[in-house]
């Protein structure tokens, strides 16, 4: 992101005077005490909130923990009873198709074992006249095999068939019991054993409630009263910062041909009101994660006018120094690696341009920075010159941007100190100019 100043950098007077006091360190630490009391005093909400009803979910809790316990409930039994259900109630049914099966395959006078039988033999006599004939012996054979072993599983399988009138009630009552349990806490018994899960860990945490509560509310209370202390001490430093920065700012406007102007920085403290659990200092302030205070700029052009938020400052050129003047102070501790400056040349010339070109270079020695920029002795003062130029084509406007050599650049500088007529003493103007603020 590249700030474009000085209007982005409105929004940030807070962060700019800790990180020139070189707060930061103070503030993080404050950061994470707060939070950590918010998470502190957010459980201890809740625990004091389940504390109201406290006995009442325990009760309920353990009521249906036991009720759960009670059903049994074993994850695959449903699907195992109502198989060996559906098996009683037409146990008459498989007895009958059994015994049918097995007579077609033995019993009966057409039945396929004996028929398979007289047809292995009468082929596997004619084997000795038509080898041709032996692999069909040979499927027979192992057709044979394989319908005598389903005739005996057959028969094993109808043996094992048995009428059981009173286990089939029993299973009626246990799918009942189970349903039962379903319909009160669950839609599966997979449903209702995680339910019971949960709702016995919930007992678990309710039961050491008031222990758990007590710790809370004293590491509470510890939180708060460092916090007390360490926005305290914050606030007190940045007072200090506040007087350091106004000072050096001011100096620095002066150079800028602002030497009348006043700048300001204005620390103040939002009350307290009856939802905030702390208070900080005597006028009992409200506490946020970056202390109690709020930093503005102010400005004014003028020592007899009131200054003013810099946001509303009307000249865009006075805002523009005033933000040059602070970047020049603040670039060590700033993190914004590009800076734009634009009307930073508006309403000056001469000896302010100059003064203007050498706080830009100054600036640069630690940040990229881009100006746009009108005056031939602020743009003598830069590493690299940019033309724009607007031009029409095909009807449309278009704007080119075109990086400048050596001979461009001084022919460019002269072009803005005489207009578009340049001539040998411009040139050499412009030469001396940037060789002087290379110099400097």
């Amino acid at each position: 992101m590249l700030p474009l100043h000085p209007a982005d950098l409105v929004q940030t007077h807070l962060d700019l005077l800790d990180a020139f006091g070189a707060l930061g360190i103070l503030r993080e630490r404050l950061r994470q005490r707060y939070q950590e009391w918010q998470t502190a005093s957010a459980e201890l909400r809740q625990r004091r909130e389940t504390a109201r009803d406290r006995a009442a979910r325990l009760e309920h809790c353990r009521r249906t923990v036991e009720e759960i316990d009670a059903g049994r409930l074993r994850r695959g039994e449903e699907d195992e009873l109502r198989d060996e259900r559906r098996r009683l109630q037409n146990a008459e049914r498989l007895v009958e198709g059994a015994n049918a099966a097995y007579g077609a395959l033995y019993d009966e006078p057409n039945a396929a074992l004996p028929q398979l039988g007289r047809a292995r033999a009468a082929l596997r006599d004619l084997v000795r006249v038509d080898a041709a004939l032996a692999s069909t012996v040979q499927a027979l054979d192992q057709a044979a095999a394989e319908l005598d072993e389903a005739a005996r599983t057959l028969r094993g399988y109808r043996e094992g068939i048995v009428f059981d009138p009173p286990r089939l009630e029993e299973i009626e009552r246990r799918l009942d019991e189970i349903g039962r349990v379903k319909r009160k806490h669950g839609e599966s018994v997979e449903a209702v054993l995680a339910a019971r899960d949960e709702l016995a860990a919930e007992l678990e945490a309710l039961s050491r409630g008031d222990g758990d509560q007590a710790r809370l509310a004293d590491r509470a209370e510890r939180l708060r009263t460092e916090l007390q202390t360490r926005a305290g001490d914050l606030s007190v430093r940045r007072e200090q910062v506040r007087e350091r920065l106004e000072r050096l700012t001011q100096g620095e406007l002066a150079e800028l041909d602002l030497d009348r102007a006043v700048f300001r920085v204005r620390l103040t403290q939002e009350p307290a009101t009856a939802e905030d659990d702390i208070r900080v200092g005597a006028g009992a302030w409200r506490l946020g994660p970056r202390g109690v205070d709020q930093v503005e700029f102010l400005f004014s052009a003028n020592p007899g006018e009131e200054p003013k938020p810099l946001a509303r400052i009307a000249s865009g050129g006075e805002l523009s120094r005033t933000m040059l003047a602070l970047k020049v102070i603040l670039a060590a501790t700033d993190a914004v690696p590009i800076l734009v400056f634009d009307e930073v040349d508006v309403g000056i010339g001469g000896k302010t341009a100059d003064a203007v070109g050498r706080k830009l270079r100054q600036v640069a020695r630690q940040r990229q920075v881009l100006c746009v920029t009108h005056l031939p002795q602020i743009a003598s003062y830069a590493e690299h010159h940019l033309r724009v130029e607007k031009r029409e084509e095909a009807g449309r406007l278009a704007t080119q941007v075109s990086a400048l050599a050596k001979t461009e650049r001084v022919r460019e500088v002269a072009r803005m100190l005489g207009g578009e007529s340049v001539t040998d003493s411009s040139l050499q103007h412009a030469l001396e100019l940037i060789n002087a603020a290379r110099g400097r």
